[in-house]
């Protein structure tokens, strides 16, 4: 179902209510089985095989895909019946689910306690766009939230709200809703392999140009720019069910902590 229709009537952020509330319900440690995913490129070079874990809504995936996540979406090794069981009964559990809808407590106001942070969001080149569109800032119970992402690594995703306090809302929205900043990007030059290594942790750092050129005379220069891309919690109604449209990882982190 489109989200587009309803983009507009909604929230931006998910901040607090889950921070406070999540020690009352379900985490999703007991919602969803974790299972390991392998990062391409490692097996074929002969080193040893990687993997990260996640978790994943087996319940709502097609038979074989979710067998293939309890094996790390790993092509040569086949589901054990141990996997295709853990398959079937998360498809049951959903099946057998009440379907319910938003009932109001979804989504509720901030008030002015974060009347600064908004108006710097607001000035922000990142958020400004949403803000046009008619988004605006509010407190989302996460717990109350459906996903739409199939799957999410939780290797770095409590460390991604790392430092957040609990019923301080300023400290949330540091998290959910940052402001810009300069981006701190570890960068190493491999002389041998004549490349630049660019590390970092945040799955928001992209490309985001590319040049070439003659630097000075009988000189060409060829490369590229990178930034840490502006990511906000983003909460959408459509047909009175509420779903997260982006920032996964802190909404995990967030329910983790």
């Amino acid at each position: 179902m489109p989200i587009r229709s309803v983009i507009r009537v909604l929230t931006l952020t998910a901040i607090a209510v889950v921070v406070v509330a999540a020690a009352q319900g379900p985490t999703p440690s007991n919602r969803h089985p974790e299972y390991s995913v392998t990062i391409p490129g490692i097996a074929s070079s002969g080193a040893p095989l990687l993997t990260r874990p996640a978790r994943a809504l087996l319940g709502w995936l097609p038979d074989e895909q979710a067998q293939q996540m309890l094996v790390g979406a790993r092509a040569d090794v086949q589901p054990s019946a141990e996997n295709r069981l853990l398959a079937e009964s998360a498809r049951s559990a959903v099946a057998a689910r009440v379907e319910t809808t938003g009932n109001g407590k979804v989504i509720s106001e901030v008030g002015d306690v974060l009347d600064e942070h908004i108006v710097a969001l607001k000035g922000s080149s990142g958020a400004k766009a949403y803000f046009d569109e008619g988004w605006r800032v509010a407190l989302a119970d996460l717990r109350m939230v459906r996903a739409l992402q199939a799957h999410v690594f939780i290797d770095h995703a409590k460390e991604r709200t790392d430092g957040v306090i609990a019923n301080d809302l300023t400290s949330m929205a540091k998290i959910s809703l940052p402001l810009p900043k300069e981006p701190q990007l570890p960068a190493q030059f491999d002389p041998i392999q004549k490349a630049w290594i660019i590390a970092g942790a945040d799955p928001n750092l992209k490309i985001v140009a590319q040049f070439a050129g003659q630097v000075q005379p009988g000189l060409m220069g060829f490369g590229f720019a990178v930034a840490l891309m502006p990511s906000f919690i983003q909460v959408a109604e459509v047909d009175s069910h509420f779903v997260l449209r982006d920032g996964y990882h802190r909404a995990v982190g967030f329910l983790m902590q």
